[in-house]
């Protein structure tokens, strides 16, 4: 340190005071300390870094989702999506967090509205919406996705959708079985038909293409 023009200093030699406590942080610091036969420096905060991957490293949608649910658990992104998904829902004792509007759609009849406006509320409470918002909004905002199964009764169908059950998105895959046809005078293969359903599988699907499970 210098004052008035004189330098003062340590003597050669002489040690600083040594604590076992380290010196205050107020949270705008990460510290890295030394460890002794490291031979380099070694972080001693609570630092976590996540990507996402653009170069197509994850190659199915499981693995997609299991990197959004590893990000959604650092605190700042939790503390975010918290955000968002509270600002996002109407909270309101009374009516729905959602409804439907057809006061502008003029080419249905006034009959047909009313189903429609029916339907949409027999699904809200399928869903439990009122009182499970915030967490079917959050579980889509992180993943990314909704897949339900619409439990119907095959021997009385005309009942309609008698219930719905959320599906782990990890649990199941879109499968998209393409038909095709050779052309006899071009030998071109042309698309006849395409066949699109999803695979269940309770214990997930592995990364070596094993997609052994239920069709639904």
């Amino acid at each position: 340190m210098e004052l008035f023009g004189y330098e003062i200093k340590r003597k050669s030699g002489e040690t600083k005071a040594q604590s076992f406590v380290p010196p205050s942080n107020d949270g705008s610091v990460i510290e890295i300390g030394t460890e002794q036969g490291m031979g380099g420096f070694a972080a001693t905060g609570g630092v976590i870094g996540q990507y996402v991957d653009m170069e197509g490293g994850i190659k199915n949608e499981a693995d997609l989702v299991a990197r959004y649910r590893t990000m959604a658990l650092v605190p700042e992104c939790d503390s975010a999506i918290e955000d968002i998904v509270n600002e996002s829902l109407a909270s309101n004792d009374l009516d729905a967090p959602v409804s439907i509007n057809l006061d502008r759609v003029n080419k249905i009849p006034e009959a047909t509205k009313k189903k429609v406006r029916n339907e949409f509320e027999e699904i809200l409470t399928l869903l439990g919406f009122r009182d499970l918002s915030h967490d079917i909004y959050r579980k889509w905002y992180v993943d990314g996705r909704l897949y339900y199964h619409k439990m119907v009764d095959k021997k009385f169908p005309k009942r309609g959708i008698q219930g719905l059950r959320p599906i782990d998105p990890q649990k199941i895959r879109k499968i998209r079985e393409v038909k095709k046809e050779k052309d006899e005078k071009t030998g071109v293969e042309l698309v006849e038909d395409v066949l699109e359903y999803y695979i269940f599988n309770d214990q997930g699907f592995d990364k070596s293409g094993n997609n052994t499970g239920q069709t639904v």
